[in-house]
């Protein structure tokens, strides 16, 4: 377990603003996630730093993150498990590296797998979810494992138990030529391309049904609102 004072925003999260974080702690196995559950009643988990917005000045309350300890990633056949701080990008190379489609609706989206299915990210209507056929999960009372299909999931929300850290996932995915995924991975990006460049917290809004949050943002003059660093 691995503790770094006076941790800076912007040097972990994609919109790179914020303040100083003053007690972030690392994780590298499961019993070092739940001692530190137990020992703070009030804390937050950061992962890639995406979709994060992290208020400036001094943030006393503590942080935990998952070390590389938690970036694994394996398979046999058609069944694929990762560690929930293997980045997304990192995740689907190493499924196209090894012929393995249904996660191509990652493509584009940064992070890391923990964030993803917290909010059941994805491309379109589909999330990230439905690829999933069990989740590992630590929380104060320890480790247990979760079948996706009881929690209930909705539309970039994967509702998971308040409390709960995911620390890892096993997929059932398709054995698919490598070139065939990395086709569908470009597709994917290429869709994206025409998205703002520069320092962001990527799509984080939710389309209503029948319209797009873009739209409706830019019709109440919103876009380009500022306050701080965000």
């Amino acid at each position: 377990m691995k503790l770094a004072a006076g941790l800076n925003a912007r040097d972990c999260t994609s919109m790179r603003a914020g303040g100083r974080l003053t007690s972030v702690y690392a994780a590298e196995t499961t019993a070092e996630l739940n001692e530190l559950l137990q020992r703070f009643i009030s804390c937050r988990i950061l992962g890639g730093g995406s979709n994060t917005i992290i208020a400036d000045g001094e943030v006393a309350t503590p942080v935990i993150c998952l070390g590389q300890g938690f970036a694994t990633v394996s398979h046999a056949g058609e069944i694929l498990k990762a560690g929930a701080a293997i980045s997304t990008p990192r995740l689907l190379r190493y499924c196209a590296e090894h012929g393995l489609s249904g996660l191509e609706g990652l493509a584009g989206i940064p992070g890391q797998l923990g964030g993803a299915i917290c909010m059941n990210a994805g491309t379109g209507g589909w999330g990230i979810l439905e690829a999933i056929t069990e989740l590992e999960l630590v929380d104060q009372s320890g480790r247990r494992t979760i079948d996706p299909a009881d929690l209930g999931y909705s539309y970039r929300d994967g509702q998971l138990p308040h409390g709960a850290v995911v620390t890892a996932a096993v997929f059932r995915l398709k054995q698919a030529e490598p070139a065939q995924i990395e086709a569908a991975i470009r597709a994917n990006l290429n869709k994206r391309s025409g998205q703002p460049k520069g320092f962001s917290s990527g799509c984080i809004f939710k389309n209503p049904e029948g319209d797009s949050a873009g739209r409706l943002i830019d019709s109440c003059g919103f876009k380009g609102a500022r306050v701080g660093g965000a």
